[in-house]
């Protein structure tokens, strides 16, 4: 199912959250900020233009991301497989879709949108990384308690180092 979102529209699951959160479909991946009330800095950093780094590992299971916006710091975030994915074979020269959303957590309304097209290889290594972690019989509660423990045993700084598929998107 393709959701669609817009600026100025609420998504209600974001109100009173903070945080980066992930969800992979066949159509790409989503990062979504969540910060309460984003400074003038956090808006124009996840805007296009700015700079984005992205990096990809696999830990315990589990498909683990950081992400630097700009000049922001470092975050973090995981994906929960909640159904298969079937992906298509990638032109050599196109790589997935990255959308983020930018969204005050306040009251769950989105700020900005900027999609960006992931590089052809850092894809193709996403694409057998979303394929392996799928492939393990997964819990979605067991998921989520396992993330909250890699993201507490590890900084996100010690996870960006172990994280091997690595790309970086100027402008």
């Amino acid at each position: 199912m393709l959701t669609s979102f817009e600026v100025g529209s609420v998504i209600q699951q974001f109100i009173g959250i903070e945080g980066v959160f992930c969800d992979i479909s066949e159509n790409g991946m989503t990062l979504f900020f969540s910060f309460p009330d984003p400074t003038p800095k956090e808006k124009s950093q996840l805007k296009s233009g700015s700079t984005f780094a992205m990096r990809s590992g696999i830990f315990d299971d589990i498909l683990m991301f950081a992400m630097k916006p700009g000049s922001l710091p470092w975050a973090d975030a995981y994906w929960v497989p909640t159904h298969h994915l079937q992906f298509e074979e990638l032109e050599p020269s196109f790589g997935m879709l990255l959308t983020i959303i930018l969204i005050d957590g306040r009251d769950g309304r989105v700020i900005s949108i900027r999609a960006i097209r992931l590089p052809h290889t850092f894809s193709m290594t996403l694409i057998e990384q979303i394929k392996d972690v799928q492939n393990v019989d997964h819990d979605i509660e067991a998921v989520h308690r396992t993330a909250m423990w890699i993201q507490s045993k590890y900084s996100t700084d010690n996870l960006k180092f172990q994280m091997k598929n690595r790309c970086e998107i100027r402008g």
